[in-house]
């Protein structure tokens, strides 16, 4: 707390504003809205998990989560890997106390487990952000500038949608693989492997980073498969009790396979049989094992090293039809990747902005139940105004509807998808050094105003609820 203390008086006026601003609003977002599929379902596990835990009986982890969500809702069974739930179930066990004491079993109806439930993604926040600052660090940042990254990382409109609003579990699995990625820059190798191989049964998007980072560096063939073994294999050993529960796994299994053939199902269109994102990922994989990375400058490497974690997470998300909530993924990466590289040639803020406002909006399109103002009953806002849930007439899916822009939806993600080459084209290693490095000033200017444009667009179903009440 001192060191936090030390922090905010070495901030100016303004500084101190709007991170209060900032931190205010990610806060309301969250305690606002409660997504009444994933985000409940998330809930149940917390409670259901830490009921297994209570119980003792480890080897049949999952039947008893497993069992009750086919009474709660059977299409949103338990398909996180087992060290994912065991985080759930440890925080969930004063929600778990709580219940039995009060004397109930579904969360769904308990105000305050939904919002000791959401908090979790509140703490996963605040250890993102310090361990992007200690990144920026890592890679010569100064005090202010690094703190400039954490607040564009923080007002970041796919966090704010996918951690806040949408409340996915993705930004837990982010706080490791930052991790790791922070222990690469330090040439920590070994704490860079351990720390994607506890990442990695947290979904399983953070391989996508770790392969082409490894691969940067390390060009023995034997030395990467075995790298990549050890971090997949420790998740299939931890989820070995699973099959302890026949029904749950074979779920689990159907599940994976489902989000696997939707990662590659896109394909390019000389063929049938050739996945856009593999495609991009693999050319990008290719270039880092042609690059000789250990023959350049200290400067260069960090160059190298911030562009090919973005490409890297990018090429997902620009490869394949992902659900909104999964670009949380991108927004570490693309944080570092504005600060350390924004000069006053490339525009990278202008990309970045328009490009995500734009997927943002057709998230809005394409899945408007997730952000439905209904999602907001029994919140935070809805108890402080005192109604008695969303009574208006117009949600998130009759604007869509009504104003006909489900037709504008491919216009939004190829706005988006122009942005993100635009930025990479523009920040491509070999062009670092033509043009010079935004002043620290400017880029908190552009960070600011951005951060306002991206909480107006989130809170957009907040104006509906609020222009609903009754």
């Amino acid at each position: 707390m001192s060191r936090v203390l030390v922090f905010v008086k070495k901030m100016s006026l303004t500084d101190r504003i709007f991170w209060g601003l900032a931190v205010l609003g990610f806060l309301f977002l969250t305690y606002s809205f409660c997504y009444t599929l994933d985000t409940i379902s998330i809930l149940h596990y917390e409670w259901s998990f830490a009921a297994s835990l209570v119980k003792g009986d480890f080897l049949k982890f999952y039947e008893f989560p497993f069992q009750m969500m086919q009474f709660w809702n059977p299409q949103h069974s338990p398909t996180y890997d087992l060290p994912m739930n065991l985080v759930l179930g440890i925080w969930g066990l004063p929600m778990y106390f709580y219940s039995q004491h009060v004397g109930f079993t579904d969360v769904y109806i308990s105000f305050a487990c939904r919002l000791w439930g959401k908090s979790i993604y509140v703490v996963a926040l605040v250890l993102l952000l310090i361990i992007i600052f200690r990144i920026c660090k890592s890679l010569g940042q100064t005090r202010e500038r690094a703190l400039i990254t954490a607040f564009i990382s923080l007002t970041s409109i796919m966090l704010l949608s996918g951690s806040a609003v949408a409340g996915q579990t993705d930004i837990i699995g982010l706080v490791m693989a930052l991790w790791g990625f922070k222990a690469y820059i330090d040439n920590k190798h070994w704490l860079f492997v351990l720390m994607f191989m506890f990442a990695f049964p947290f979904k399983q998007y953070s391989f996508f980073v770790f392969l082409p980072l490894l691969v940067l560096k390390e060009k023995r063939i034997l030395r990467i498969g075995l790298d990549c073994i050890i971090v997949v294999l420790f998740t299939q050993i931890a989820n070995i009790p699973i099959k302890a529960t026949p029904a749950a796994y074979d779920f689990k299994r159907e599940f994976s396979q489902y989000m696997f053939s939707g990662l590659i199902k896109q394909k390019l269109p000389f063929s049938d049989y050739v996945s856009t994102f593999l495609v991009v990922w693999g050319i990008l994989i290719v270039y880092c094992y042609l690059t000789n990375f250990l023959d350049l400058s200290e400067e260069k490497r960090k160059d190298y090293i911030v562009f090919v974690s973005a490409a890297a997470i990018m090429s997902v998300f620009v490869g394949f039809d992902a659900n909104g909530y999964w670009y949380v993924n991108t927004v570490p990466y693309m944080a570092i990747l504005i600060t350390h590289f924004a000069t006053n040639e490339n525009h990278i803020f202008l990309f970045e902005t328009v490009g995500m406002s734009s997927a943002m909006i057709n998230n809005y399109i394409k899945n408007y139940w997730v952000y439905d103002v209904t999602n907001m009953n029994n919140m935070l806002l809805d108890r402080v105004t005192g109604s008695k849930g969303y009574q208006g007439a117009s949600t998130m899916g009759d604007i869509v509807k009504t104003s006909g822009l489900d037709q504008y939806g491919v216009v939004f993600d190829s706005v988006y998808f122009v942005c993100m080459i635009a930025i990479f084209g523009l920040v491509f290693p070999n062009l670092r050094h033509q043009g010079n490095l935004l002043e620290t000033g400017i880029v908190k200017r552009y960070a600011y105003m951005r951060g306002i444009l991206n909480f107006v667009i989130v809170c957009i179903p907040v104006v509906l609820f609020l222009v609903g009440l009754r």
